[in-house]
């Protein structure tokens, strides 16, 4: 009997079918265990952030401005901009979010969205100091313009990304 518990499924969860079950076992040597926060977790700046979460930011932040500085050596092409990585922009939207706790509002969505950019650069600032990214853009060859991607988020304006 007590077998025979043990094969029933618990009444609150569904039953899995032989195809589900097929899939996993394919696929269970592909499976891999990603550290992840709660979002609220990430929103909160008082929670301290783990190294198992600064750590490979640093690391993708440091791949990507050795790409660019790769690409910055080809003389066919124009140097690209380092503004124009992923982490920063995301980083940057983190921002956005901060200026909104603050003020009730999107930065940008004044009539005068300029004036907004140092305090989303502020934001800015103070997640690449939480997230320990500081040095490393500080190391990079090309000089990177945090006010540029403050001025572009402010005159972004909570619109729809396109």
């Amino acid at each position: 009997e007590s077998r025979q518990q043990q094969q029933q499924t618990p009444q609150n969860l569904p039953p899995i079918s032989e195809d589900n079950l097929l899939t996993f076992c394919q696929n269970v040597y592909h499976l891999d265990w990603v550290p992840h926060r709660y979002i609220m977790e990430e929103r909160t700046m008082t929670t301290p952030v783990s190294s198992d979460i600064v750590e490979p930011l640093q690391e993708a932040l440091q791949e990507a401005l050795e790409e660019v500085a790769m690409n910055a050596t080809d003389e066919d092409e124009a140097p690209p901009a380092v503004e124009m990585l992923p982490l920063l922009w995301q980083l940057g939207l983190h921002a956005c979010d901060l200026f909104y706790e603050d003020h009730d509002r999107y930065p940008g969505t004044t009539t005068d969205y300029a004036s907004d950019a140092p305090a989303v650069q502020t934001h800015l600032q103070s997640l690449l100091q939480r997230y320990q990214l500081t040095q490393a853009l500080q190391n990079a060859t090309t000089p990177i313009n945090f006010s540029n991607i403050a001025l572009e988020l402010c005159r972004y304006g909570n619109a729809e990304i396109h």
